[in-house]
């Protein structure tokens, strides 16, 4: 909203002065910004979520990790470990999560719709409950 600020009549030097009125706008700071809700619900991943990356060069790796929190726009995410079960065919396997192991610590990620980036090599998305193929060379 504009403040009208006045100056007053007086005299300089002799001379006669007027008023002079100025209308100042008052001007948003960084501080005044609108603060955005940091715990706002996140649309696509909320705590509890398994998410499942696939990832590698001539074999497949798979890694599952548990949301442990959201925000709107991140996700702190805790590498758990995997049940492995070998398949007939050579060199393949499927994952299941294994949320009684906790792998590292939990770590924060960005979070791009339904796909967080896991590191430069690896994204993650939400599990969809099946077993999820792995491949290697043994």
């Amino acid at each position: 909203m504009p403040t009208t600020v006045g100056k007053k009549t007086g005299t300089v030097k002799g001379k006669q002065t007027r008023t002079v009125k100025k209308t100042a706008v008052k001007s948003k700071t960084r501080s005044e910004k609108p603060k955005t809700d940091k715990s706002a619900v996140n649309k696509h991943f909320k705590k509890g979520d398994i998410l499942d990356s696939t990832w590698g060069y001539e074999q497949t790796n798979v890694d599952f990790y548990e949301v442990v929190d959201a925000t709107e726009k991140t996700v702190i995410l805790q590498k758990i470990g995997s049940k492995e079960e070998r398949r007939k065919e050579w060199g393949h396997y499927d994952a299941m999560p294994d949320t009684k192991q906790k792998v590292g610590k939990p770590f924060r990620r960005k979070a791009d719709g339904t796909w967080v980036s896991i590191n430069s090599y690896a994204g993650a998305r939400k599990w969809k409950g099946k077993p999820v193929d792995g491949t290697d060379y043994y």
